[in-house]
């Protein structure tokens, strides 16, 4: 009798004994998977305030959405991010607080030059991988093997140079106070071979460019083209309000040239009808040559409900998807990251919106093709390319 009840009182309880030792397992395993996560901090440099927040916003939504569509029950990602304030003060502090106080594992940044020269330098002391979107100055190719970037101004400065030797022989060349602007002035410098008969600084903050205008006026018969290098959408507007209270614009319609910001819709939208006839250095326009880079930026203005400057998207975009790419190929530390990108070569390139680039010896994407465009019309023309 007492076997028999033994048995039975076996029989009902190993059920409950099986079940409870099968959850103490899921509860073991799933700890366990808990600490096999890897946690990896991605660091963001970009200029959240002035004179470039514009820039800032659009990296740091083009991150955030690139970053939406990573899923992995193995790895966790954080993003950190630091105002970089487009300029050397404040970029030092930032990467300083991401690599000693945050430590991350990589950084993308800086927007503006200036940003990425000084943070570039601090992260090759500390051996910390850095990839800038769209800081351009020629410069930063110097910074050493820990810096990667995809966009150099030296391949735009050709072609800006190529056209300007075609065209004028002796111009007048206004440039911004500011790390990029003066980093291209000396690079297109460099490589025109006529004269530059009349060459001024000006500062971001400047507003009133009534006497500069008057100084070119009076040079009229000796200055065939204006070169006009900014860095921030407001200081370029000025600039040509006072050309057009000087009658320069008339004087030098389809002369007066710069590079990228005319065709920022902030520009267009402070100078409205007197942007007719000016030049700019640009890429070649997404709808016609990368549909898939116009597909996108359809899809991110839609969604962020903003116009944006393609470059300040795509270019972000790409670097939080290389990154991803690397770290779904188990390269989780800067030194395993760099030796991915270096597999990015002229013989194994990578494809992505604006067909595909690779790096070069100097850590510079090569991909850039250039054109020369004018508005007419309200519209923009490509005249060269």
């Amino acid at each position: 009798m007492k076997k028999s009840m033994l048995a039975l009182l076996v029989i009902l309880w190993l059920p409950l004994v099986m079940m409870w030792c099968s959850q103490q397992k899921d509860t073991h395993m799933a700890g366990d998977v808990e600490k096999n996560v890897q946690k990896i901090k991605i660091g963001v440099i970009a200029p959240l305030s002035w004179p470039a927040a514009t820039f800032g916003e659009d990296a740091i939504n083009a991150i955030e959405d690139g970053l939406s569509t990573f899923s992995s029950d193995s790895v966790e990602i954080e993003l950190v991010v630091e105002d970089g304030k487009c300029g050397a003060k404040d970029s030092v502090a930032a990467v300083q607080k991401l690599i000693n106080a945050d430590k991350v594992n990589f950084i993308i940044g800086g927007a503006c030059s200036g940003e990425t020269t000084a943070a570039g330098k601090i992260a090759q002391q500390q051996n910390v991988l850095m990839l800038s979107p769209t800081a351009s100055a020629p410069d930063i190719s110097n910074i050493g093997d820990y810096v990667f970037r995809f966009w150099n101004d030296a391949h735009a400065s050709v072609t800006w140079a190529w056209y300007l030797n075609k065209k004028f022989d002796r111009i007048a060349l206004l440039v911004e106070n500011t790390d990029y602007a003066q980093w291209i002035a000396q690079k297109l410098s460099s490589l025109y071979d006529g004269e530059i008969v009349l060459e001024r600084n000006f500062g971001s903050e400047e507003k009133d460019f009534a006497i500069l205008a008057k100084q070119i006026a009076q040079k009229q018969w000796s200055i065939d083209g204006i070169v006009l290098i900014n860095q921030s959408e407001a200081s370029g507007a000025n600039v040509i309000k006072a050309f057009e209270w000087e009658w320069l614009l008339n004087a030098y319609k389809g002369k007066i040239m710069g590079a990228y910001l005319f065709s920022s819709q902030t520009f267009l939208d402070a100078v409205g009808d007197l942007s007719e006839w000016l030049v700019e250095l640009q890429l070649a326009p997404l709808d016609t040559m990368w549909a898939s880079a116009q597909s996108y930026m359809d899809e991110f203005e839609g969604k962020y409900g903003m116009k944006s400057i393609p470059l300040a998207v795509l270019l972000p975009r790409e670097a939080i998807g290389l990154y991803l790419d690397g770290i779904q190929a188990w390269h989780y530390d800067t030194e395993s990251m760099k030796e991915y990108m270096k597999t990015i070569t002229e013989s194994s390139p990578r494809e992505w919106y604006f067909g595909s680039y690779y790096f070069d010896q100097y850590g510079d994407a090569i991909w850039l093709e250039y054109m020369v465009q004018e508005i007419r019309d309200g519209e923009w023309v490509m005249i060269e390319q």
